[in-house]
């Protein structure tokens, strides 16, 4: 069966559809200030902080690896997905849940925290090998630019929509209530989401048979040293990426710096869903003519600026969320290029291999969080920062290597 534009437009909504709930789902548990502020009421440090932040960006990433093999040998990759996304929510139903029951005071609840985070982390991840592979096959490929685009619009607005919601509860409900509000939301926003898979045509496609986890990371060596491209993109994404992880310590350095407490959380939210839907109204704007290129590049400045703009705010208590704002920018510049290149450099008979790749390529992205909660607790935030900086600036010169061709 051949992919043709009806198809083509039929899963593009389907897509655009679990878009939606999904940004509304995790706007109810934003990693950047939603968890790092319910970890902090619980009772978290800087460290778990970290830690969270490692799970939650590289950790789960980083763990497509180990997945990978298993579903680039499925000819079907929608029954994985679908099985991936109904873990997603009963991990985050049951964190909700578990609010209720303890009330917020069981010596445990950090434990449980973690443990279902890391459930929702890591079954996304699995899920997400299948959603590249079938997204690529299922869009016609001058589509999937401003698809990205689009979609990153659409989640932003949706977010938006959402934000005052989850401002009000956050203030206006106690905790651990709040908290378990917000979580449950969360999943029921993701179920409703998860229908749009069910539409999906999904084509068999001759897969890149690999046997064993010998040859599968021999095959990823190979490809590595076939494909230079594929080696700066990881590159980028260990170090550009590591702009992902800073905003939930900007969250912490801004409560040691003026005692920001839980109340900012939902200006600080607000704030980084304006640069969510700025960034994406005006990449779907240009996306026929901005090559990915350009985007990194000024990605690469947006996130070596966060350090600076926030010491230079940290005494204008009133101006500090315009950081998020900012982060927010950065964000959906390097998700929506970060995704459209990895289906650029890849194909479709070995599109979840890459996958894999991409997640191996999250190695600094899940240690940097761990390293800058440890040296925030023993050093503080200026040698965090200094660290930060470097990192980023690594990434310069793998930018040019890619040679972006859309």
């Amino acid at each position: 069966m051949k992919l043709t534009k009806e198809i083509s437009e039929k899963n593009y909504k389907a897509f655009l559809w679990h878009a939606v709930f999904l940004s509304i789902a995790m706007n109810f548990m934003d990693i950047d200030t939603i968890v790092p502020s319910m970890l902090i009421k619980a009772g978290g440090s800087s460290l778990h902080i970290g830690i969270m932040t490692a799970i939650l960006l590289g950790g789960s990433s980083f763990s497509q690896i180990f997945f990978s093999l298993f579903i680039q040998n499925q000819s079907k990759k929608k029954p994985f997905l679908i099985m991936g996304i109904n873990v997603r929510i009963i991990s985050l139903l049951s964190l909700g849940l578990l609010f209720i029951i303890t009330s917020g005071k069981s010596g445990s609840i950090m434990w449980w925290i973690f443990f279902f985070i890391i459930l929702f982390s890591f079954s996304g991840a699995f899920s997400n090998i299948s959603y590249i592979d079938i997204l690529g096959k299922s869009i016609l490929s001058e589509k999937r630019k401003r698809f990205f685009s689009l979609n990153q619009t659409i989640r932003s607005v949706a977010i938006f929509l959402t934000v005052f919601i989850v401002r009000y509860i956050i203030n206006n409900v106690n905790f651990p209530a709040n908290y378990s509000m917000l979580l449950i939301i969360a999943g029921i926003s993701l179920f409703i989401g998860s229908i749009g898979f069910w539409r999906i045509n999904e084509f068999d496609s001759i897969s890149l048979k690999i046997s064993g986890f010998k040859n599968f990371f021999r095959k990823m060596s190979d490809e590595i040293k076939n494909n230079r491209r594929v080696l700066h993109y990881l590159f980028i994404i260990n170090t550009l990426g590591v702009g992902l992880s800073i905003p939930p310590f900007l969250l912490l350095f801004a409560k040691e710096s003026f005692g920001a407490n839980v109340s900012i959380v939902g200006n600080l939210l607000l704030f980084k869903t304006i640069g969510l839907i700025l960034a994406g109204f005006i990449m779907f704007k240009l996306s026929s003519i901005i090559k990915y290129g350009k985007i990194l590049y000024f990605s690469f400045y947006l996130a070596l600026s966060l350090p600076f703009i926030a010491f230079f705010l940290k005494d204008l208590v009133g101006f500090y969320p315009f950081v998020f704002f900012i982060s927010g920018v950065f964000s959906t510049l390097f998700r929506v290029t970060k995704s459209g290149i990895l289906l650029e450099i890849s194909t479709n008979s070995n599109r979840s291999l890459y996958a894999g790749l991409s997640g191996s390529g999250n190695i600094l992205t899940m240690v940097f969080p761990f390293i800058g909660g440890l040296m925030i607790s023993k050093v503080g935030f200026i040698p965090f920062f200094i660290l930060y900086i470097v990192v980023i600036l690594l990434s310069y010169k793998a930018i040019s290597g890619l040679r972006c061709k859309k």
